[in-house]
């Protein structure tokens, strides 16, 4: 409760029996029970880039933060390591899924054969075989699948900073801080931050489109995409049953919600090309940031 101190928290996620929020704080990953607002440090002491058990762990400067769907691991885009990590929702131990410490870069891989350079938002399918992530300072999303530790580029993933609607590495991002894929898993959002945009990305394709945004930073509100603004959005998250998301619209110190319709997905497999195209019907509207709550699967 009142007791407790942060320092830093910049991502949550909710467990998925919705009884306690995992919190990236500083170097520490802490935990937060509902009922009884009781804090506790489940990973982590100090900086550091070490794997391990709870007590040994280290990270550095951790970011976004999903649950696995069964609630027995967390996904943490460790930022300031440039790589991707797993805590041990029981135990607190720490272990690395992809990437190398301190050591950036853009290739695909599996484990520590690929890098990253910044990463900071990380989102779980549904059915929990994969891992969309937004690799921030490589202005890229990219997949990598649980099982195998494969890593490989979904969209972007250009060194300079660009707005481009396209299909695969021909899409451009600008600083993508978070992602959410949708409760069907043929989805992502993703929190275009310094384009000013929340982006669409058709997993199976590769195709991005502008969901909502139109580069001005007013928060102003519209019955479509392109007639909203936003500023800086460094979180975004899927409603539970899809139709919507709720946008961390920091620049703006507002929560922002964007109601959409689209057909029905498909019901989630282990594919993680699973996706479909759609056409949407957009109203982006204020509520009242800096990140967006995610669950299970959800950005954080």
């Amino acid at each position: 409760g009142a007791a407790a101190k942060f320092v830093r928290p910049r991502g949550v996620a909710v467990s998925p029996d919705g009884t306690w929020v995992a919190v990236a704080d500083s170097w520490l990953i802490r935990k937060v029970t509902v009922a009884s607002g009781a804090v506790t440090t489940l990973s982590g002491t100090h900086r550091g880039s070490n794997d391990g058990p709870a007590s040994e762990a280290r990270f550095n400067t951790p970011h976004g933060l999903a649950f696995h769907p069964s609630g027995s691991h967390i996904y943490v885009a460790d930022s300031g390591n440039h790589v991707i990590r797993r805590v041990d929702a029981a135990t607190g131990e720490a272990s690395t899924v992809a990437g190398v410490s301190g050591t950036e870069g853009l290739r695909d891989g599996a484990g520590a054969a690929a890098l990253f350079k910044d990463p900071r938002g990380v989102s779980v399918s549904p059915d929990g075989g994969w891992l969309a992530v937004a690799d921030t300072g490589n202005n890229a999303v990219r997949r990598i699948v649980i099982s195998s530790g494969e890593v490989s580029l979904v969209a972007g993933g250009k060194p300079f900073s660009d707005y481009v609607d396209d299909a695969g590495t021909m899409a451009r991002f600008s600083a993508p801080e978070d992602v959410s894929v949708s409760p069907g898993g043929g989805l992502v959002l993703v929190a275009d931050s310094a384009n000013h945009r929340v982006r669409l990305l058709e997993w199976r394709t590769g195709v991005v489109s502008t969901l909502a945004g139109n580069g001005t930073t007013a928060p102003t509100d519209g019955p479509q995409g392109n007639t909203s603004g936003f500023s800086t959005p460094l979180g975004v998250a899927f409603g539970p049953g899809g139709g919507w998301a709720a946008v961390s619209d920091s620049g703006n110190h507002l929560i922002r919600n964007i109601s959409a319709s689209w057909p029905p997905e498909p019901t989630p497999v282990s594919d993680p090309y699973t996706g479909y195209s759609t056409v949407l019907n957009l109203t982006a509207s204020s509520g009242c940031p800096p990140r967006v709550l995610g669950g299970g699967g959800g950005g954080g």
